[in-house]
């Protein structure tokens, strides 16, 4: 899933697991990522995530500053609890190389529609 498709619509989704990271860049002869577990020049870490949401499970990958702000918005007491955590995705709107996505927490009177 993309992280755009969760900010557009502020879908509520729960982390079902953390899968560890991969290398991956952008290949515009081929529209597609390059990916990989070895580091090669001109990649980027990318974590990915199970995610759950209305329609059933999925995955999310995320760049090492999006996983940084998952993890803050996870924060409590001193204690980043990813697996398990109910979260909203947004953006400030704009596209391309300025969209900038923030994570926020549900509240406990936030119902999560699964």
């Amino acid at each position: 899933m993309k992280l755009s498709e969760l900010a557009q619509n502020e879908t509520p989704f729960t982390v079902e697991s953390f899968h560890g990271y991969m290398w991956q860049k952008w290949n515009d002869a081929e529209k597609k990522f390059e990916k990989s577990k070895e580091y090669q020049e001109g990649m980027q870490k990318s974590y990915s995530l199970k995610i759950k949401v209305k329609d059933g499970e999925d995955w999310l990958n995320l760049t090492e500053g999006q996983m940084k702000s998952v993890l803050l918005a996870t924060l409590k007491d001193g204690v980043a609890k990813l697996v398990g955590a109910g979260l909203k995705a947004k953006s400030n709107g704009k596209e391309g190389m300025d969209i900038r996505y923030y994570f926020t927490p549900l509240k406990d009177d936030d119902s999560l529609p699964f």
